[in-house]
């Protein structure tokens, strides 16, 4: 899974790992003497045995038989259950119903229950650590770098590293880690113009050659580089549309269109976009009106259909944060608060949850890969720092727990949580600070700090 972040914007991408489908059947008896021929007597689950990462999803279904030799989807009508709620958290909400995340290593038993017919499947969550990190531009200019990450959090560049890459903006890696995505600016045209790439990386070294596996020019978008849950389809921000890209196994890339961003019917600027981990939907924060806009993902081709916005109260969003779960989206503007809203899986729609008052303006923000907090930087008011709040995972509600400040005296321009929960780099004016969290408080406390010198784009 690619944790990223960039200047002043923020995506979390959840890709779950595919697992071979294996029908498990389990026939119990009703127990209750009906005699009526549409009576449940089994239920067939996806997938018996599955494995995701921390931060990453399977959506589960359920296919009921009845007593007539009908069967049918019943995966909302099922009560779907995790034997370990601290490794998996499953949903039982419409429209992500069987939808699970690890939120913690451990084993799971998925349980879909319908009186007393039942069904299993196990579900397991690890914790590895991440192979590399990559950095855009790294600190001697145009470049990528390439680091390993060391136990105490801290980044050692690798043999190789880095690789010069003029114009490199955007980036994110897929699951196993086999191509890197980039947006790069071209030189020679009178207009800035973006290129979307994919390169090969070396498993071993990290490192990625020369020239790209595929490339498309021009014009793309120069930021939020999204890779969908089936990592069969890229979308880019282009400002006021968003484009949609196809990318096959071998990692060619191929325009499949674009959905411009409209708010009455005019061309709107959109200086985000985020997924949720379903893969279902994509939000755009929207600068003029302020508000979000709220875009179906189509399953066929990957193409959007725009399903209208949402306002927010006071200045236009600068960041948008997706919790790992899908429940909940958190909006970030200048101002000194943060905006909740509740995801409605089936429409997409958002729900007012609420404002929670914050200590300066959120300039940068990523959520713990377990689902637990949200880490925000805060700027703007010559005190700069970083503040984690606690998410109720039944309502979404923000409670801050923990607030440090920038060592550094820069303002964050970067936050990203990295892929095992334990540590948070935190970009600063001055310099890239390394920070563990808490695995039960989620409190923040200062390991170290390493001159990275102010990248616009951190990805794991």
């Amino acid at each position: 899974m690619a944790y990223r972040a960039n200047s002043w914007r923020l995506g979390s991408r959840d890709v779950s790992l595919s697992v071979a489908a294996a029908m498990l059947s389990l026939v119990l008896g009703c127990g209750s003497g009906s005699n009526s021929t549409s009576s449940l007597t089994s239920i067939q689950i996806n997938s018996s045995s599955a494995a995701l990462r921390l931060g990453s999803s399977q959506q589960y279904t359920a296919t009921g038989k009845f007593k007539d030799g009908t069967s049918r989807d019943v995966t909302t009508g099922v009560t779907w259950s995790s034997s370990q709620p601290d490794a998996v958290f499953i949903n039982n909400q419409n429209g992500r119903n069987g939808f699970a995340t690890g939120i913690g290593a451990g084993t799971s038993t998925i349980t879909a229950s319908e009186g007393t017919v039942q069904a299993t499947a196990t579900l397991m969550v690890s914790n590895p650590m991440p192979r590399f990190a990559y950095v855009s531009p790294a600190k001697h200019g145009p470049e990528v770098g390439i680091y390993t990450e060391g136990a105490d959090g801290s980044l050692t560049q690798v043999q190789g590293s880095p690789i010069q890459l003029a114009g490199a903006n955007d980036m994110t890696i897929d699951s196993e880690g086999k191509f890197l995505f980039t947006t790069e600016q071209m030189s020679g045209f009178l207009q800035p113009q973006v290129s979307v790439n994919s390169y090969a990386v070396d498993h071993t070294t990290g490192t990625f050659s020369l020239p790209p596996v595929s490339t498309l020019c021009c014009n793309f978008g120069d930021f939020n580089l999204l890779l969908s849950p089936s990592e069969q389809v890229l979308h880019v921000n282009n400002s006021q549309a968003i484009s949609t890209i196809s990318v096959d196994p071998a990692a060619t890339l191929a325009l499949v269109g674009s959905t411009p961003v409209l708010v009455s019917s005019a061309p709107a600027n959109t200086v985000a976009i985020v997924m949720e981990p379903a893969g279902k939907f994509i939000y755009a924060a929207i600068v003029v009106p302020p508000s979000v806009g709220v875009f179906t993902v189509q399953s066929s081709n990957g193409m959007l259909t725009e399903q209208g916005t949402v306002p927010i109260a006071g200045p236009a969003p600068d960041v948008l944060v997706i919790d790992p779960t899908g429940q909940f989206l958190y909006v970030m503007h200048p101002n000194n608060d943060l905006q909740s809203f509740g995801l409605n899986g089936t429409t997409g729609g958002l729900t007012g949850i609420g404002t929670t008052q914050t200590r300066g303006y959120p300039s940068a923000g990523a959520a713990h890969p377990s689902g637990k907090w949200i880490y925000v930087g805060m700027c703007c008011d010559g005190n700069p720092r970083v503040s984690g709040f606690s998410i109720d995972p039944a309502t979404g509600n923000l409670m801050e727990v923990t607030n440090v400040a920038t060592p550094g005296g820069g303002e964050p321009v970067i936050v990203v949580a990295e892929p095992t929960g334990r540590f948070l780099y935190v970009e600063e004016n001055f310099g890239t600070d390394v920070f563990s969290i808490d695995p039960e408080s989620g409190a923040l406390t200062l390991v170290t700090q390493q001159a990275l010198l102010t990248p616009s784009y951190f990805t794991f």
